[in-house]
């Protein structure tokens, strides 16, 4: 009996949704990404991405800056009314680097997820001079998108370094539709 009540727990544990992620974008070379908005005084964009191939992968997701700053490759893309798309950009990096910058690299195993919250302040507009937070509160599309080119991923195992992929392409999350 209680044998088979480990294994129930086990399989609900497993079975819940990565990070609260309800919707998924298309899968691009086994990377998927899925977006939710984190409502309250920090609020922000909860960003997951996984590995959904059957083959395990690394994903150049940024740059680590220091020991205190970090630097993300996402754009958030939102569609207002009237059919123009405004992008924002991480800006929550230092104005200068004054010091390291290492490649921030994912290693993902089939099936696994990684994800991190942004706190909309530290997104800009790009086009104006416009607070994301401010403009997600009208009538909305909000997505993500991450496009990585011709990537470099550091020597990563020894002693037959980089047996592992570098990933590369463009993701897209879902969309979500704002105010929910």
């Amino acid at each position: 009996m209680r044998r088979s009540w480990l294994l129930v727990s086990a399989a609900a544990v497993f079975a819940t949704p990565c990070a609260g992620i309800d919707a998924w974008g298309s899968a691009v070379n086994g990377v998927r990404m899925g977006i939710a908005i984190v409502r309250g005084p920090d609020s922000g964009i909860r960003i997951t991405v996984q590995n959904a191939g059957d083959t395990p992968l690394l994903l150049p997701f940024g740059a680590l800056i220091g020991s205190h700053y970090y630097d993300l490759r996402f754009q958030v893309v939102v569609s207002v009314p009237g059919g123009k798309d405004r992008r924002a950009t991480y800006a929550g990096g230092p104005g200068v680097v004054g010091g390291r910058v290492d490649p921030l690299v994912l290693p993902l195993v089939p099936g696994a997820s990684y994800t991190v919250q942004v706190p909309l302040a530290r997104f800009v507009v790009l086009d104006q001079p416009e607070d994301l937070e401010t403009l997600i509160l009208k009538r909305c599309q909000i997505r993500v998108e991450l496009e990585i080119r011709n990537p470099v991923c550091p020597l990563y195992g020894y002693p037959n370094p980089n047996m592992i992929p570098c990933w590369q392409g463009q993701v897209v999350s879902n969309v979500l539709q704002l105010p929910n």
